[in-house]
């Protein structure tokens, strides 16, 4: 829609500007979408309507198919031989799929595309696949005719790519429930140009350019080796999905596109994101971001410079010869501001499409170049908004579909199969039916125990059984797994303290009971009663030196050796605390001693004031020799105090050699909300943008030099940098305290 602003009393915008001294010889130019406003969707008075000459351009009457044919005009230039094909084809596989698709099938929840966005995304699926890369030959470097056979290989290999670039763009984001129906209606017109296209799941076929065929993804999926001396959260198990999408991104951002990846939470977005990241090669630099309901344009705009080199004033860039890859995770949190847009989404927007942004304390243009951007997002809903079509239409946007539970299944049976078989072979055998009852459970869990407003940290994830798994993993092997009993009595405790813990009331809790109960017979042949686990407890804080993981079996001893840490907390503290070590006060505070003495072990205390949620972190934190840091908060007391708490804290976790350090930190303490920003940001990346200076970072740096070198590391500025992100991740351990969630409406937004 094209608004002119002809004439108005008033003169202002939405943005409060007023624009008093433009003379009558002036008019404006506004392109909008509509003319809702706000979050409550208000539409534009009559009165600023009548102002306007408006003119309402419909999707119709411009279409797609503009787009494919310049985009055949230029791929001519390449590829003269198939470019007309090809265009025929997209047309004749984009009039058929468009219709049905819009008229039968679910696209993303709140992710919404339009019918050129996945055009287009078609048409970058074909550049990225038919390419050199691919085994297609450039015609204009071609040294002599091609052969008949290699002009053979060729077509039929275009047109099988044609087919995967069709299920991989114009039903790439479609829900996994109208998949199916999708590629049923699609297989016939693919046929019709591709013979190879047969009876199977198109969305688990992938291409052999050697043998110009389609070939199941499996066949690609790399085997798994555990390796004991991997820490926990670099151990990634692959499956066709991470397969999958690890081919996908690679290709698309080896092509210079943007990719948007989609789907629930836990299903393994960031995590394969994160190791295409990390494997990318020479050619590329990298850099991430965790966005919030707090994320704010300044935010974006200090990433950005941070992250970017400057090659001069005006224009920021990748490291020479290098292409800049930025992830940004979770991408729809920012909330809306009062007109209805996000910020730091139209930020991005504009670096997208204009190549830069204003500096807005000096005011001039500055360029971004040589930089792309792949994304990861949940559906709108619980704190995540829709993003503008604007943003998304620049991106290929790919849903991951819900892990079925034989993926799941693969990947906890090969983690634990794997330490079984390392640790303790003769006990290998029951990992498999260890991971059933826990896949059981999971689901199970995630269908009964919802989310409510007040039970709003009840959103459970694949994350959580891997959880699990990091719990069992840290158990005394010699000690404590002598048979098979005392291996499912560790998987019990450790289901009840990742799963059971989060329960508020004795209906969950007892319902939790009951379904591991038949858990237990079903899969692991034990008709335990729920009195013989219910009160499991394991801990290190038996033996202080050799701190190994066993299970608590004398409560008399236990009740002492919490009551000797207490007297010599008493005793090194300024303050002192009197406290009674009564059954629950036992086991709250063993819970929380699992937590912090695991690597990125964070908590959140849930429970009114009075009930020792601080207490007991205290003594959590002591039982581990951890130093306990909280903030003192003052009358004064801002962001930038915040942030020099923060670095204070860092610089202690750095100076430890990563020892651990228990940052406590309440609702009440919340002076601005930015500060849940910081916090966001550490607990997703280990670091806060922007909260070094120069001079700062080269302090970190030095003292994080002999560290990386003792871990095997190249003396790099960029790889030391990441080290000691990796160190405070791992090593700062936030302890959230708040009171019932219903009513620490900040600390939902994390």
């Amino acid at each position: 829609m094209l608004v002119c602003w002809q004439t108005s009393a008033s003169r202002e915008l939405c943005s409060g500007f007023v624009a008093s001294r433009l003379p009558p010889t002036m008019t404006m130019l506004f392109e909008v979408a509509d003319l809702k406003a706000g979050s409550l969707q208000h539409v534009a008075s009559p009165a600023t309507v009548s102002r306007c000459g408006m003119v309402y351009l419909e999707p119709v009457h411009l279409g797609w198919k503009p787009l494919v044919q310049s985009w055949a005009e230029n791929f001519k230039k390449k590829y003269p031989s198939h470019s007309e094909t090809l265009k025929k084809w997209v047309i004749d596989l984009c009039d058929k799929a468009l219709p049905f698709l819009r008229e039968e099938c679910k696209e993303a929840p709140g992710i919404a595309s339009v019918d050129t966005n996945l055009v287009a995304s078609f048409l970058k699926m074909l550049t990225t696949f038919i390419s050199p890369q691919h085994g297609f030959k450039l015609e204009e470097g071609r040294e002599g005719k091609a052969t008949q056979a290699e002009n053979k290989h060729e077509k039929v290999l275009a047109r099988i790519y044609c087919a995967f670039s069709a299920i991989w763009s114009l039903g790439a984001n479609l829900h996994e429930a109208s998949r199916k129906k999708f590629q049923d209606f699609l297989r016939a017109p693919l046929q019709m140009f591709c013979p190879e296209v047969g009876d199977e799941d198109l969305y688990s076929l992938c291409v052999n350019d050697a043998e110009a065929s389609f070939i199941p993804i499996s066949t690609l999926v790399p085997a798994f080796s555990f390796d004991a001396t991997v820490p926990f959260f670099n151990i990634l198990v692959p499956t066709v999905e991470t397969t999958l999408q690890r081919l996908l991104v690679e290709n698309l951002m080896g092509s210079g596109y943007h990719v948007l990846f989609s789907g629930e939470t836990g299903v393994g977005k960031s995590v394969g994101i994160q190791q295409f990241l990390a494997s990318a090669g020479e050619s590329f630099a990298v850099a991430s971001a965790n966005f919030s309901a707090q994320t704010s344009s300044a935010n974006v705009v200090d990433f950005l410079e941070n992250t970017l080199e400057r090659k001069r004033k005006t224009l920021l860039g990748a490291p020479a010869g290098k292409t800049m890859l930025l992830f940004i995770d979770d991408i729809n949190m920012p909330m809306l501001e009062k007109y209805g847009a996000q910020p730091p989404i139209e930020l991005l927007r504009q670096v997208i499409d204009y190549k830069g942004f204003y500096d807005r304390k000096k005011l001039f243009w500055k360029g971004v170049q040589e930089t792309q951007l792949i994304a990861a997002c949940g559906p709108p809903g619980g704190g995540r908004m829709e993003v503008t079509p604007r943003l998304l239409r620049h991106f290929n946007m790919i849903w991951m579909t819900a892990l079925p539970q034989e993926t799941m299944h693969r990947i906890l049976s090969s983690i634990l199969g794997g330490w079984l078989g390392v640790k303790k072979a003769a006990l290998q055998d029951l990992a498999s039916d260890i991971v059933a009852a826990s896949v059981d459970m999971f689901f199970r869990i995630i269908s009964d125990l919802l989310p409510t407003p007040l039970k709003c940290h009840y959103t459970f994830n694949l994350r959580d059984p891997a959880k699990m798994l990091q719990g069992m993993l840290m158990v005394n092997v010699r000690t404590e797994l002598s048979d098979e009993d005392s291996l499912i009595r560790l998987w019990v405790h450790e289901t009840c303290r990742q799963f059971r813990d989060r329960l508020v009331n004795k209906e969950d809790r007892a319902w939790f009971n009951d379904c591991l109960h038949e858990n237990l017979e079903k899969h692991l042949q034990r008709t335990w009663p729920v009195q013989s686990f219910a009160d499991l407890m394991f801990g290190d804080f038996f033996d202080r030196n050799e701190k190994p993981y066993v299970q608590a079996t004398d409560p008399v001893r236990t009740q002492l050796t919490f009551e000797e840490a207490l007297e010599e907390y008493n005793g090194m503290s300024p303050s002192k605390m009197n406290l009674v070590f009564f059954k629950d006060a036992q086991e709250h505070l063993a819970r929380a001693s699992r937590i912090i003495r695991q690597p990125r072990g964070n908590a959140l205390l849930v429970g009114v004031s009075g009930v020792g949620r601080k207490s007991l972190a205290r003594m959590a934190a002591h039982m581990a020799e951890f130093a306990c840091s909280s903030i003192e908060i003052t009358r004064t007391y801002g962001v930038n105090d915040f942030r020099e708490d923060l670095k204070r804290m860092m610089m202690d976790v750095l100076k430890s050699e990563g020892k651990g350090l228990a940052f406590l930190f309440s609702d009440t303490q919340i002076v601005k909300e930015s500060f849940l920003e910081d916090i966001n940001n550490i607990l997703n990346t280990g670091e806060v943008p922007n909260l070094f200076q120069a001079d700062e970072q080269e302090q970190v740096i030095g003292l994080t030099r002999p560290l990386a070198k003792a871990a095997g590391k190249v003396d790099a500025r960029d790889v030391l940098w990441q080290h000691f992100v990796q160190v405070v991740r791992e090593g700062l351990h936030i302890i959230l305290a708040p009171g019932p969630l219903a009513d620490s409406g900040p600390l939902r937004a994390l």
